[in-house]
């Protein structure tokens, strides 16, 4: 996890907030090892790590928990006493309304509510009249906190039948797949929500309060490095693709993939269909976040880096990484830090 990539979009509405109280957005972007050159390319992607550590530098910096990115700052700790209040819940849908009763308390910018009907549960989030939200990005946190917080408590993936967004689709949706492991996301909606099955919600909560002290000891890492669902096959193959590509430098295809896991071909494209990716979609990924990473720590040649991900030639990688990050791998390195 600590080198899957995602969209940079996604640093700069993190830090919209910080942008408009006037911070040095260069520095802060330099101290948590992110170049501020890399983001002025479109399709610049930074790994979960990065992200994860600005925003623990923001709320440390700002003393707002949400960035500045609601009308109102949420002070630092207040995460941690909705969860101090969560942990004793039974299971993890009173889990779920104690957080959000508590996010009630602050009338800032969003109303909190549960609906639930014929076995489904809405977590819906409603903006509060004449609020400024500054970004997507706050929603979007807050709907994964909630969510990958219940999967903590239940050290269980928890399953989403889907995740409503309040805003226009955006250029990067394909990103949201990561975010929310792999639900279907909708976007021009009427309100912001997560929607479950109250099956799911009956799930225990396993935690105690000494693993909550752990956790909350870097929240922001933690709810982004959550694995994802062992039972999916996508997972599997992508940490399987990158044991290929650390160990012996070889990208295998789908035929040795489908023998690997013991299935026919066609079957394997079926059952990625149906997570919403396709083998060579996941191939292109693990490689790209793996050349990303090794680009930008300057340790090794172009041409040793082409060999480690399986590349024919250096030319072959010279194009690939051009076509995923719009600039050469040179350019790429000499624009970050």
């Amino acid at each position: 996890m600590s080198s899957s990539t995602v969209a940079a979009v996604f640093v700069i509405n993190l830090l919209q907030g910080a942008r408009e109280r006037g911070y040095n957005l260069k520095q802060l972007l330099r101290d948590n090892g992110i170049s501020p050159h890399i983001l002025q390319q479109p399709k610049a992607r930074v790994t979960f790590l990065q992200l994860a550590r600005l925003g623990q530098a923001l709320i440390q910096l700002m003393d707002d928990e949400y960035c500045g990115l609601l009308d109102k700052p949420q002070r630092q700790n207040t995460f941690k006493m909705a969860s101090y209040a969560a942990i004793h819940a039974e299971d993890v849908g009173e889990a779920l309304t104690l957080l959000m009763e508590f996010s009630n308390l602050f009338e800032n910018s969003l109303q909190y509510s549960i609906l639930s009907d014929r076995g489904v549960t809405v977590c819906r989030l409603t903006r509060r009249p004449h609020s400024r939200i500054k970004s997507s990005y706050v929603i979007e946190s807050i709907l994964l906190t909630l969510h990958r917080t219940l999967c903590w408590l239940a050290n269980a993936q928890i399953p989403l039948l889907g995740v409503d967004l309040d805003y226009p689709v955006p250029s990067y949706q394909n990103e949201y797949r990561y975010l929310f492991y792999g639900a279907q996301v909708s976007f021009g909606q009427q309100y912001s929500a997560l929607i479950f099955s109250d099956s799911d919600l009956r799930l225990k909560n396993v935690r105690g309060f000494a693993e909550l002290k752990h956790f909350l000891s870097q929240p922001s890492l933690t709810l982004l490095s959550q694995a994802v669902d062992p039972a999916q096959l996508s997972p599997q193959l992508r940490a399987w693709l990158g044991r290929q590509l650390t160990e012996h430098c070889y990208a295998p295809g789908i035929d040795e993939a489908a023998a690997q896991f013991h299935l026919h071909p066609q079957t394997l494209r079926r059952h990625l269909k149906k997570e919403g990716t396709s083998y060579k979609l996941l191939k292109m990924e693990i490689r790209r976040d793996m050349a990303i990473k090794l680009v930008t720590d300057k340790d090794a040649s172009v041409e040793t880096i082409a060999y480690r991900l399986g590349f024919s030639e250096p030319p072959a990688f010279i194009r690939a990484f051009t076509s995923w990050t719009g600039l050469t791998p040179l350019a790429y390195q000499k624009l970050s830090l």
